[in-house]
């Protein structure tokens, strides 16, 4: 297998990666899918999940407590999950990982880890979504696709 090389210090391309998820399937998937060649380079992970407030919720004012703790509670959930699906699929691979949690624009702020980590790589899943959450995912992974300074591994589904 060719080694892959990234950066002018010839760094392995798979020793640093910064893996971004949420709790959906495809983006666990992407954490089983990097693992081999993360551990082929002795590299290490830093597992991102960004907490987002959803944007319609400020922009139509709304100001109830109780919707603003429910909307809390399911990012709270998500984030449990993700980080205990993340922490399982690691623990038998023996690859150094850390589990790193934003808030913000999920974009903006999985640049920030990789630049704060010194990524050598940042890699997801890409989700099926249906149109509206698509717009969503595609404008994340468009946003990284321009701007991500290292390379971007998209990971695909398998079907």
């Amino acid at each position: 297998m060719a080694e892959a090389k990234a950066g002018e210090a010839g760094r392995n391309l798979f020793a640093n990666v910064v893996v971004a998820i949420d709790d959906s399937a495809e983006s666990l998937d992407a954490i089983d899918a990097i693992m081999p060649s993360v551990k082929a380079a002795g590299g290490r992970l830093a597992v991102v999940f960004v907490r987002h407030r959803p944007i319609m919720f400020d922009s139509v004012g709304v100001d109830s407590a109780n919707a603003w703790e429910l909307v809390e509670e399911s990012i709270e959930a998500r984030e449990h999950d993700a980080e205990r699906d993340a922490t399982a699929r690691l623990a038998s691979s023996g690859i150094p990982a850390t589990f790193i949690v934003r808030e913000g624009d999920p974009a903006r702020e999985i640049l920030a880890v990789a630049k704060d980590h010194d990524a050598t790589a940042v890699a997801l899943g890409s989700t099926v979504h249906g149109p509206i959450g698509s717009i969503l995912a595609s404008s994340v992974t468009e946003y990284l696709l321009h701007h991500c300074p290292v390379p971007l591994v998209i990971i695909r589904p398998q079907s």
